[in-house]
């Protein structure tokens, strides 16, 4: 009889596709095991006909005690436990199964202090996906493997819906939302109107509470709040670059194997989430002392001039953009 292992993993959509790469070792490596995901809605919509997760069961976000434990008491027996999220909710749903579970370390508190005094820098070292394999590595002797093979994988589906005929295939598609503040760079309107002034299309992805200013073009389409997971997913995987601050759809770039360059500002490789993977770029300012200012990126900056983000130039992001292309027609 197959084990039955439950991997934990709430959220958020970046650290949710950062489990698809070592989930897809996982099963290929030991396809005896039958693997389950405790998740959000979000993860249940990730791993929707997923081959590499037979079942997800969902804590709905923002779920209570009580209802948390409800669902806990739903869920089968499991011989081993994966937990990738770490926190108080996971502890609850380890204590319920009582079989051998293997937990993550974030490292928190180095992180921390990084942020702080630049200690533990030494420590830093590994990417979030190592991370999730060396749980993976500990629990059923999975071999050594580099990053690049951990990388997030998503099976973007083919476009299914299109907006007044618009080019997307020729597009640049651009996220320019944050979870963080600090994250944001503000330099988007100019950067469509440069792509648009050289008759580039563009189309804007995410989801946002808010809108950033866009320029009123033919060349360029705004989808924010109008499209699902999966077809963002779609149009990042068609367009011919995709340019993204440090956040979710920065991953969904990246697992959909765009050419993707990503804007780093308040955080750093440190903090496990750099794209360090084939046909990325990333462009931030080394030269700044006062980086990385936050654990999570933050919503105040402390210089007062969010310089990080500010002098990451338009001509910059249009140029690097262009070694992205160069370097996709030469393979």
């Amino acid at each position: 009889m197959s084990q039955k292992v439950l991997v934990i993993r709430f959220s958020a959509l970046g650290d949710l596709l950062l489990t698809t790469g070592p989930l897809a070792q996982l099963r290929q490596q030991r396809p005896d095991l039958e693997v389950h995901m405790l998740t959000s809605e979000i993860g249940q919509e990730l791993f929707i006909n997923s081959t590499d997760v037979v079942q997800t069961h969902v804590v709905p976000k923002g779920s209570h005690f009580f209802a948390l434990l409800k669902i806990l008491r739903q869920l089968p027996e499991f011989d081993v436990i994966i937990d990738w999220q770490g926190n108080f909710k996971s502890a609850i749903a380890r204590l319920f199964q009582g079989c051998q579970s293997y937990v993550i370390n974030k490292q928190s508190r180095k992180r921390r202090a990084f942020v702080r005094d630049r200690s533990y820098a030494s420590d830093l070292k590994q990417h979030v996906v190592e991370k999730y394999y060396s749980l993976l590595q500990e629990a059923f002797d999975c071999k050594p493997l580099p990053v690049e093979a951990l990388r997030p994988i998503f099976p973007a589906q083919s476009l299914t819906f299109a907006k007044n005929e618009f080019d997307f295939k020729n597009a640049v598609a651009i996220h320019p939302y944050a979870s963080q503040g600090n994250k944001e760079w503000p330099h988007f309107k100019a950067l469509c109107e440069t792509l648009n002034a050289r008759r580039i299309p563009v189309v804007v992805v995410g989801a946002s509470s808010t809108k950033i200013g866009l320029p009123d073009s033919p060349l360029l389409v705004d989808l924010t709040n109008k499209t699902t997971i999966r077809e963002m997913a779609a149009i990042i995987a068609q367009a011919k670059a995709f340019v993204s601050t440090d956040s979710g759809p920065m991953h969904m770039g990246v697992a959909v194997n765009a050419p993707t360059l990503a804007l780093f500002g308040p955080t750093t490789k440190e903090f496990g989430f750099y794209p360090e993977f084939n046909n990325v770029r990333v462009l931030e300012n080394n030269t700044l002392e006062c980086r990385p200012c936050h654990v999570h990126g933050g919503n105040i900056c402390h210089r007062g001039d969010h310089a990080c983000m500010v002098s990451i130039a338009v001509e910059s992001v249009v140029q690097s953009l262009e070694k992205l292309g160069e370097r996709n027609a030469s393979q």
